[in-house]
């Protein structure tokens, strides 16, 4: 098994982080003094975002190893080990969270749709998804394999990767309201603007999703899956 801090701590790994970041809080959401659920935390990387705004954070993780981690980096606030290939059926939770926090996580999964009802029962307000994608306009999921030994992949060694119309139209069967953004963070090769030219290959690509349980008025959001989006600089 790989160690952790050296599996999450390369210079690619981070720069995806940084990029994300940069591009969710330019997107002008109510993200200051919530309440929220991280899922698939890894070690952290991204809980420091929410931390910042004044939020009360629970961040989960799928592999104990780097739970650990996680919770020696942030001792004060909550944790638990979650698979979300096997949510507990009975919540832990007393109340939903004003913020679901899923980024990174749903491809990792052998089961997404079953995820996105697990996140949508613990969603009282904002649902953010970040994930890899696959390209064409179809409602479909294609599945693959990931490598167990590496703690940045999935618990069960099951991954995904579901066109962005297969998740659009699954979070709309839970959501009243659910858009995509009209700009992509600034990482050309990860994040396509033009969805109408496929590279060739097996070409990654990610996307992300904000669904709601009220509407938002925003000129960044659009609330069908678009073909063209703008590079945020």
């Amino acid at each position: 098994m790989l160690d952790p801090e050296k599996a999450f701590s390369s210079e690619n790994y981070q720069k995806v982080n940084r990029v994300r970041l940069e591009h969710l809080a330019s997107l002008g959401l109510d993200l200051k003094d919530k309440t929220v659920l991280e899922l698939g935390a890894g070690i952290g990387d991204l809980t420091q975002f929410f931390i910042e705004r004044d939020c009360s954070v629970t961040s989960t993780e799928g592999r104990l190893e780097n739970l650990t981690v996680l919770q020696q980096r942030f001792p004060d606030i909550d944790t638990m080990l979650l698979d979300l290939e096997k949510p507990p059926r009975r919540s832990p939770f007393a109340e939903p969270f004003d913020v679901v926090f899923a980024y990174g996580i749903l491809y990792h999964l052998g089961n997404p749709e079953q995820a996105l009802t697990y996140m949508s029962n613990r969603t009282g307000g904002l649902l953010l998804v970040e994930t890899h994608v696959s390209f064409g306009d179809k409602d479909m999921v294609h599945f693959c394999d990931d490598v167990l030994h590496d703690p940045t992949q999935s618990v069960s060694g099951q991954a995904c990767r579901p066109t962005r119309q297969w998740i659009f139209n699954r979070l709309k069967e839970r959501f009243a309201h659910v858009y995509m953004p009209t700009t992509q963070p600034n990482h050309p090769r990860l994040y396509p603007e033009n969805w109408n030219n496929k590279p060739t290959g097996k070409p990654l690509a990610r996307a992300v999703f904000v669904a709601s349980r009220a509407p938002i008025d925003s000129h960044l959001l659009v609330n069908h899956v678009p073909m063209e989006q703008k590079r945020l600089v």
